[in-house]
């Protein structure tokens, strides 16, 4: 856990998880665009609740090279706000953005094995 009670760490961490998120939207837009099957559609709603909960664009525009695992760096943002110190006040929300990451994460490696499959 984060153990300092500066607002700048949290805040910074915070923006590292809505990096980790957007390089990870970037990268499956990057699938969708490329597959022909609309699978990719059954992540659409976990997707847009991590968005809502971290207040961002779904379609921010991303620096350098696309590289990676959707699936990992969603898991490395899941494990961030978990280990994020939050007030009691905050924690519905830090559960909440949680459990929306990890349900990406399932949902994007059902999608990656079904297409394997295909």
């Amino acid at each position: 856990m984060i153990t300092s009670t500066s607002t700048d760490e949290v805040g910074d961490e915070i923006d590292r998880i809505k990096s980790l998120v957007n390089r990870a939207e970037a990268l499956l837009d990057q699938l969708t665009e490329a597959s022909p099957h609309s699978q990719w559609a059954m992540a659409t709603f976990s997707r847009h609740r991590v968005s809502e909960l971290l207040g961002t664009e779904p379609f921010e525009p991303v620096d350098g090279p696309l590289e990676g695992d959707s699936a990992q760096l969603y898991e490395e943002a899941a494990v961030a706000v978990e280990n994020l110190e939050v007030h009691q006040d905050q924690m519905a929300w830090a559960l909440a953005l949680s459990d929306a990451l990890r349900t990406v994460v399932h949902d994007i490696r059902i999608i990656q094995d079904a297409t394997r499959h295909v």
